[in-house]
This record gives C-alpha cells, sequence and structure tokens, in this order.
C-alpha cells in the first residue's frame, strides 16, 4: 500500500455510496494500524503556550472544524484504562466500599499481572 492510500481506503469503508457497504470496524481497524506513534503540535509563543505548560493542559479545537482523519482518532484498550484508574484511586475505591487495603495488598496490586482480577478478589475476600 502506498504512504497515503490507505487514506482513499479508509474514506471508501466509512463513507460508501451505499450504506450497505458501510464497514465502520474495519475503517477503524485501518486508521489504527496507520496512526503513528507520535504526534507533534507546533505552537507560536505566546501567553497561552506559556499558561498551557504551566498549567500542563492543552487547548483542543472543535471537532466540527476538525480536517485530518487523524484528528479525534482516540483509541485505548479499555481494559489499561480501568487499571490506570482503578490503581490511581485504590484506597479511595477500598475506604469507599468499606474495606481497609494493607500495605502489602497495595503492593501486591501494583505488581500484579492480572490486576483486575486481584482486585476484586480482594476486595470481596476482605
Amino acid at each position: 500500500m502506498q504512504p497515503d492510500s490507505w487514506i482513499d481506503e479508509y474514506i471508501k469503508l466509512l463513507f460508501p455510496i451505499s450504506n450497505s457497504d458501510l464497514k465502520i470496524e474495519e475503517a477503524l481497524k485501518l486508521k489504527f494500524n496507520n496512526t503513528p506513534n507520535s504526534l507533534y503540535k507546533f505552537r507560536s509563543c505566546n501567553e497561552y503556550s506559556f499558561k498551557n505548560l504551566e498549567e500542563d493542559c492543552i487547548w483542543m479545537s472543535n471537532p466540527v472544524n476538525f480536517n485530518d482523519p487523524y484528528d479525534c482518532g482516540i483509541s485505548f484498550k479499555s481494559e489499561s484504562l480501568l487499571v490506570s484508574l482503578l490503581r490511581s484511586k485504590l484506597n479511595d475505591i477500598g475506604s469507599y466500599m468499606g474495606v481497609n487495603l494493607s500495605e502489602k495488598d497495595i503492593l501486591f496490586l501494583e505488581s500484579s499481572n492480572n490486576f483486575v482480577h486481584d482486585f476484586f478478589h480482594l476486595l470481596f475476600l476482605k
């Protein structure tokens, strides 16, 4: 496939002439497989750029104004997101559920390869 020919294929899959030819899953897979590992945004140095750096935030445009197949192409593994959220809030979730996680429990969970299973196992067996 030529470097940008996947974009033509993506458009054909997502915007076919006939609705019966619509292939959303295939289009998303094609886009995901062609998304670069890194994207960079070059900005001028101004008051807003420095404010964003200081506050560790970014400004994003309304998706209606996007003109690029990479725009708004956020994809993630839901289990990775869940694990990240659960790990960041171990004590809060345990306290909310009336379970006090020990330091040993937390260390175990932080190094777990099967975090979701082990997390709920600990919560419901304590």
